[in-house]
């Protein structure tokens, strides 16, 4: 299971940088060939939040997360595993 969500995990992080450089790729071309800045579509020559590629952007992110803090909760038990179920000690002075 670990590896299977370290899989998704990468390919979440792939996906998501390529869709976060195209919008900006896509932002930078509105901006310089907008013409109406104060339009109701547009604020600055962007386009509303309402998106597709960016509500897609914003589920991946999500699931980025939430895929790291499992991904994390697992490696924390395997460790725990390998060690014996061993916490580490405390050191006081």
């Amino acid at each position: 299971m670990y590896r299977f969500l370290l899989i998704i995990f990468i390919v979440i992080s792939i996906v998501l940088i390529t869709l976060i450089m195209l919008q900006k790729i896509k932002g930078a071309n509105n901006v310089s060939t907008s013409s109406s800045i104060g339009s109701s579509s547009t604020i600055l020559g962007f386009k509303k939040s309402s998106n597709f590629v960016t509500r897609i952007t914003f589920m991946l992110a999500a699931l980025f997360f939430i895929i790291s803090l499992i991904l994390g909760k697992l490696n924390n038990k395997y460790i725990l595993k390998k060690n014996g179920n061993k916490r580490s000690k405390k050191v006081t002075n």
